[in-house]
């Protein structure tokens, strides 16, 4: 196969005024020369942007004794400065998506497909319509409460772990997290830093999950940032072509993790703050076996191999790769792709511009199907014995593994599917009754099981990422039952001998 050589006294017209070649694919990447000049520019464009990338995603900062991430401060500050004119937002932007949503189902296919009201309710039915409506409904209670209003709406949503968490609080963080994420995200995922660490991973991410090399970013993203920005990332990825449906379904479910921050606050309200670090690797090292196990089962591994265009995954890309890596060495080659991928890229105005235009119809999407879904989740957890009595199964398996205060913690797992932060709190007034071994074994799990509709499954079910609610409700239950009997032996190992 011949190489493309781009020129370099037109070197930047060429680049632009091709048929937007997919650099995504390495296929095409590779067969990409360039001259000295050339690759000059890409390093310092890959080097530049990544190290900003790096500062703004990765780094850890102490600000006010707490331990964060630039991206974290950011959001959390432009979210406190705006205070309850943030919510005001979401009721307005929900408002608006509502109205959209009606009209998309009563006129959509009517409409050309570039009109805003099939921009932003593509392929939704009317019951994501009546969610939506309910969804809307519910923040414009809690915005009526805040505006003085509506003076007492109700336990079942003012009640201080139900709307003051859901929509005060998550809700709020992701007015600014969704749109600060979209014009970030191209520092990560278009300059060169992907690709050279996708490069060194794919051997280990390959076998192991069945994904790219690349996928170990998203895992990244999440634990130093939140969850949601884990799922954007794979959402981007996916809809430029780098995931295949199945690799995307496989990032987003098994890596999309909270934040270590978080992870924190769940550590802490189990009683164990001073065996975190502990608690929490152990928890991640589980959540990787636990994902490397449910890659292989359905639903996931039923998703087609195929990308969101059509074209379908071939063993020979895999043989490609592996030729490749053995005739430059690993390390040659990631430079090398991330050296092009630099020179390459468009202009970070236009990323910029690009990557804002499609996570815009997300942002509402999140906010009415965080509300309605959170709320009435956070209700059943609360207020009913739901959990308990679906919890009565796990006793019985608990008794036979020898963890002990088993009636006080079978139910907690099975409210995570809610919040993970339910399970924990669940037991907290238990925590100076209770062993070691079983406050482990709550806080564990529920870092593990990853699909949340306060957080990240929500966030899914809003993005391109090829998964249903039925999908994210079995995966939910696989990922529990398999995580119960790994953390187990976790326990034993840790408390137990």
């Amino acid at each position: 196969m011949t190489e493309q050589k781009i020129n370099p006294q037109v070197d930047e017209i060429n680049v632009s005024q091709q048929e937007e070649p997919d650099y995504t694919d390495y296929a095409v990447l590779d067969q990409i020369t360039l001259n000295e000049s050339q690759k000059k520019k890409g390093m310092i464009r890959c080097i530049g942007f990544s190290i900003l990338a790096v500062i703004l995603f990765f780094c850890p900062l102490k600000i006010n004794g707490s331990s964060t991430i630039m991206f974290a401060f950011i959001y959390k500050t432009l979210s406190h400065a705006v205070g309850n004119y943030g919510i005001y937002y979401v009721f307005l932007l929900s408002l608006g998506y509502s109205i959209m949503s009606v009209i998309h189902l009563f006129k959509g296919k009517s409409l050309p497909e570039t009109h805003i009201v099939n921009r932003f309710c593509k392929d939704e039915g009317p019951i994501r319509t009546c969610i939506n409506i309910c969804g809307t409904v519910i923040i414009a209670i809690y915005t009526a409460q805040l505006m003085g209003i509506w003076d007492n709406p109700g336990q079942w949503l003012m009640h201080p772990e139900i709307g003051p968490v859901v929509i005060g609080s998550i809700v709020a963080d992701c007015v600014w997290i969704l749109p600060l994420g979209a014009l970030l995200m191209p520092l990560l995922i278009e300059f060169g830093l992907l690709d050279f660490l996708g490069t060194f991973l794919e051997r280990v991410m390959r076998p192991l999950f069945r994904t790219p090399g690349r996928s170990a970013l998203d895992a990244v993203g999440s634990f130093v940032s939140a969850a949601s920005v884990g799922v954007l990332i794979t959402n981007s990825l996916y809809s430029r072509g780098v995931y295949t449906k199945r690799e995307a379904v496989t990032i987003a479910t098994g890596f999309s993790a909270v934040s270590i921050g978080f992870a924190f606050v769940v550590v802490d309200t189990a009683g164990l703050a001073d065996q975190f670090f502990k608690v929490y690797f152990t928890s991640i090292i589980i959540c990787f076996i636990v994902t490397a196990i449910c890659c292989r089962i359905p639903p996931v591994c039923k998703k087609p191999t195929e990308y969101i265009n059509g074209r379908v995954q071939l063993k020979e890309d895999f043989i490609a790769e592996r030729e490749k890596v053995s005739s430059k060495g690993m390390f040659s080659l990631a430079c090398e792709r991330a050296v092009k991928k630099g020179y390459v890229a468009k202009p970070l105005g236009t990323l910029v511009k690009e990557s804002v235009l499609t996570a815009m119809p997300v942002w509402p999407k999140v906010y009415t199907l965080m509300s309605a879904v959170c709320v009435l989740a956070m209700d059943l957890a609360l207020f009913t014995p739901f959990f308990d009595w679906i919890g009565a199964v796990v006793a019985p398996v608990l008794n036979i593994l020898q963890i002990p205060d088993a009636q006080l913690i079978a139910g907690a797992f099975w409210s995570g599917i809610a919040e993970m932060f339910i399970p924990v709190l669940m037991i907290s007034g238990h925590v100076d009754a209770m062993s070691e071994m079983a406050r482990f074994m709550v806080a564990s799990v529920s870092m593990v099981q990853i699909i949340f509709f306060s957080d990240s499954a929500t966030v899914m079910l809003a993005t391109n990422i090829p998964v249903k609610v039925r999908d994210l409700v079995i995966i939910f239950i696989e990922r529990t039952i398999i995580a119960i009997f790994i953390c187990a032996l976790a326990a034993h190992i840790l408390y137990g001998f």
